[in-house]
């Protein structure tokens, strides 16, 4: 049987896997047959197949195989979809002569894993490398990679760099994400000048302008271009306006999609259920939300019952929550219970607090925000017992605060430090300098908080 036609049945089912396995041999007695064995693999990558790439990937050791650039861009897309990036870099690094496909796979793997820094790492390794071409593929993730990290509008001026040499700048997918970029990277007049700048625009490219000025809070320019883009806006466009518009002119765009005939996507009604959440409409949410099947043709997902249960929650109508999460068609999630919380602890209801805790505990046990907020809920009202046994349990399942971290760009990269860091190797020099500055703060007169609470606490 060919190995074609096998490719084509299941690979779940054993013994279609052990005819291919046959048939890979059999292929092998006669030579090679690369594309077969490329072809097998990404079958196992498109289905997570764990257990049947391996032993593939064990042939090549059994044969002695050495992965070209093509086995071993499909090994690294393997190994990435099935989340063990470890075993990617490992295939990578032996590839023995790498192209612009090896180097593209392993990027979108750290992509892929939301492994964004190492994925501007290899970006820079790589642009060292002269004899490879750097494509509209790779730029592509390196820009989500930017976009993700909020990094400084100096990385994204570089990889624009790359763009304009490389003269991707006529490329539409490149130039769709520069402009999300740009506008990440708080540099929306800069993602404006792109847009402007680009020979031919897309559905994709109106919507990354629209949503880098809303994302931005230049709720007036969204608008305003929103007005400006010719023919019918789609459900992601309007989405993105909503999110620049008050609850009126959020409904107002929601009755003019049906109007025109565009049916809402999730993405919208979750757009104008935020409105309503943030007005207090919630009659208005009601009607939005019962109406889902009948005017979107879709059926509720998590993220619009948990929009719900914000519109719910911020009006003070915790019961009436309680009572629709009860009743939902699905299983709530965290990020359900979670609004709920939120409306407990804005409100001060304790015992709802309590109530929601008990699942969120059961749900998500290493999150140490509910365990925060319920503490906190407990101490506000005086309760100090019970929020003192919520922190000793949160001590007992060996949590802790989760620390917050801070990157800062050098010649060297990019690099992450957190509170009273000592990781860098010019730690030394660092808390040297830092404290020089605090000495000339002192002598100005300034004083710093814990100072002052040791002196205070001893008065």
């Amino acid at each position: 049987m060919r190995i074609s036609n096998l490719l084509a049945l299941p690979l779940t089912n054993q013994t279609h896997f052990a005819a291919i396995r046959q048939t890979l041999r059999h292929n092998h007695h006669g030579g090679v047959d690369i594309a077969a064995y490329g072809a097998a693999i990404q079958r196992c990558a498109d289905r997570r197949l764990l257990r049947q790439g391996k032993q593939l990937h064990a042939r090549f050791f059994l044969f002695s195989i050495t992965p070209n650039n093509f086995l071993g861009s499909k090994l690294v897309t393997f190994y990435a979809k099935c989340n063990l990036m470890h075993h990617a870099r490992k295939v990578f690094d032996e590839i023995p002569s790498k192209n612009s496909f090896s180097w593209n796979a392993m990027l979108m793997g750290y992509s892929f894993n939301g492994m964004f820094h190492k994925t501007l790492d290899l970006f820079y390794t790589f642009s060292f490398t002269h004899t490879v071409c750097i494509d509209n593929f790779t730029i592509s993730c390196v820009l989500k990679a930017l976009s993700s990290l909020f990094c400084s509008s100096n990385s994204a001026k570089e990889v624009h760099c790359f763009v304009i040499r490389g003269g991707l700048d006529r490329d539409l997918f490149v130039m769709n994400a520069l402009v999300t970029c740009y506008s990440r990277c708080d540099q929306v007049v800069l993602a404006r000048k792109v847009f402007d700048g680009m020979p031919e625009r897309d559905t994709v490219s109106w919507n990354s302008m629209i949503s880098g000025y809303s994302q931005g809070g230049f709720y007036e320019e969204c608008k305003r271009l929103y007005l400006e883009m010719l023919g019918v806006p789609d459900a992601a466009t309007v989405a993105s306006v909503m999110q620049a518009c008050d609850a009126s002119l959020a409904l107002g765009l929601y009755a003019r999609m049906l109007d025109e005939g565009i049916k809402p996507d999730p993405v919208t009604i979750t757009a104008v259920l935020t409105a309503c959440a943030h007005s207090g409409l919630v009659d208005e949410a009601w009607d939005i939300f019962n109406s889902m099947p009948s005017n979107c043709g879709i059926q509720p997902l998590m993220e619009q019952y948990a929009c719900m249960v914000s519109v719910l929650s911020r009006a003070g109508k915790l019961s009436e929550a309680a009572d629709f999460i009860s009743k939902m068609a699905i299983k709530p999630s965290a990020k359900v219970w979670g609004a709920l919380l939120h409306g407990a602890s804005v409100y001060g209801d304790v015992e709802m607090g309590k109530f929601v805790c008990d699942h969120l505990f059961e749900i998500e046990p290493e999150n140490t925000g509910n365990y925060i907020i319920m503490a906190n809920l407990y101490s506000r009202y005086g309760r100090w017992e019970e929020a003192d046994d919520v922190r000793e349990k949160l001590k007992g399942i060996g949590l802790q605060k989760i620390r917050g971290s801070s990157w800062i760009e050098t010649s060297r990269g990019l690099i992450s430090f957190i509170a009273k860091d000592v990781s860098n190797e010019r730690s030394d020099e660092i808390y040297a300098l830092l404290e020089g500055l605090l000495s000339l703060m002192r002598e100005e007169g300034y004083a710093l908080r814990d100072e002052l609470d040791s002196e205070t606490s001893f008065g």
